[in-house]
């Protein structure tokens, strides 16, 4: 009876022990995103996925994989994230990464030093190792409430471990809905500045019997995006729309005038642009904007665009300036010529009607299949589409290409 009493009691605080680590003591890494967090890659599930379809993909970038020891080490893993405040544009990015190693975390302690010494109130990866992995800038890391995390500054170590996070519905609904995706999620955050009415944007893929499937998503600022709402009734131009075709409506599109002419796209001398524009032109852009009538279709692949218009002789007027003997020049490069009284033509019109135009669904605003070689001149990704559409607030791409493609584009880009 005493022995069932003493197991009893060891029980309970070995429970009590795990419930006051997973409530009390642990933190997850999600705490880390603040507002001024730019940059978060989260993969979460780590231990339950399987990464052997993505082997080639790493092979191909030039890396070494040996899975059945990367089997081995996952299962101590329960999520990897990356964070940097840093801008993509920066020359240099700070970046932390984060392992949550679940209720393994003690059990790593002992043995992840072994790899580290220490380096006053963090540690730094021995020299053997940083020979041995072809490192050429030092690692440094340190223990947080359950996590290990890792940078290659110590300053960025200090930040990150005193961050307090901010709750973000967007990002945490963008991790939540992808964390099965076996590559992860890549998510720039941009709530803070809403740049171009854009308040984030992902990337994430999955891996499928040798196709790679990966989709990315631009989630824009409702505030901006309700101007979408409002379609056309008739939608004029969509038999023009296909393949390598870009197709653009909403009922007003004056209402884009702070999607194009913002301080994002025309620097701290926005305004002084904006009213020598009206100084040349004679009117703003957003009336200007407010004549296209409902539509717009770009042919990607030659540079052309078709314009239609609610009254073609005040585009004319605005456009006198530029007028030649073969319609209207802005530049060398930039021809614009009216195809009838009310339709504006950019570039050459090579527009046909498609025998089977795209269908969109009910509220639509964007749609588009772009062949990427031809678009962008990637030769490891030939014959295979880059499809976009928008709906609400959102626009969605998508790839779908063989393994086979994207190892040999990862190994061109290594």
């Amino acid at each position: 009876m005493k022995k069932r009493y003493i197991l009893l009691f060891i029980v309970i605080i070995f429970v009590g022990f795990l419930v006051g680590y997973r409530f009390g003591y642990k933190v997850s890494p999600r705490e880390f995103i603040a507002e001024d967090t730019k940059i978060i890659y989260a993969n979460e599930g780590i231990a339950d996925k399987d990464f052997k379809e993505i082997i080639p993909l790493i092979s191909a970038a030039g890396k070494e994989a040996d899975y059945e020891k990367f089997e081995k080490i996952k299962k101590y893993i329960s999520k990897v994230y990356a964070f940097s405040d840093s801008d993509f544009y920066n020359k240099e990015l700070k970046t932390s990464v984060v392992v949550d190693t679940g209720y393994w975390y003690f059990f790593i302690l002992k043995d992840s030093v072994k790899y580290f010494h220490k380096d006053g109130e963090f540690y730094k990866l021995k020299s053997k190792y940083m020979e041995k992995y072809g490192l050429k800038k030092d690692i440094y890391m340190c223990f947080h409430r359950g996590l290990i995390i890792f940078s290659e500054n110590k300053s960025v170590l200090k930040k990150i471990i005193n961050k307090k996070g901010t709750y973000n519905a967007k990002i945490e609904n963008i991790i939540d809905e992808t964390r099965d995706n076996i590559l992860g999620v890549l998510v720039y955050n941009n709530t803070k500045n809403k740049d171009l009415g854009i308040e984030a944007i992902s990337l994430t893929g999955t891996v499928d019997k040798n196709i790679v499937k990966l989709q990315g998503e631009i989630i824009g600022d409702k505030n901006v995006f309700t101007a979408f709402n409002d379609q056309p009734e008739e939608r004029k131009l969509l038999k023009y729309a296909g393949k390598n075709t870009l197709y653009l409506s909403m009922k007003d599109f004056s209402k884009l005038e702070k999607l194009i002419f913002n301080s994002y796209t025309l620097g701290s001398n926005k305004d002084l642009i904006l009213a020598m524009w009206q100084g040349f032109i004679g009117t703003k852009p957003s009336e200007l904007l407010k004549e296209i009538d409902g539509e717009i279709i770009v042919d990607s692949k030659n540079a052309a665009m078709v314009i239609p218009l609610k009254d073609g002789e005040k585009i004319r007027k605005a456009l006198g300036m530029f007028k030649t003997e073969d319609g209207y020049r802005i530049s060398n490069r930039v021809k614009l010529f009216f195809k009838d009284e009310n339709i504006l033509i950019y570039g050459k019109d090579n527009f046909v009607e498609n025998t089977f135009p795209a269908t969109l669904v009910r509220g639509q605003f964007l749609y588009g299949s772009l062949d990427i070689y031809s678009n962008f001149g990637i030769e490891e990704l030939k014959g295979i589409d880059l499809n976009i559409s928008g709906i609400g607030n959102e626009i969605i791409f998508e790839v779908e290409a063989d393994s086979k493609n994207m190892g040999e584009l990862l190994r061109r880009i290594k």
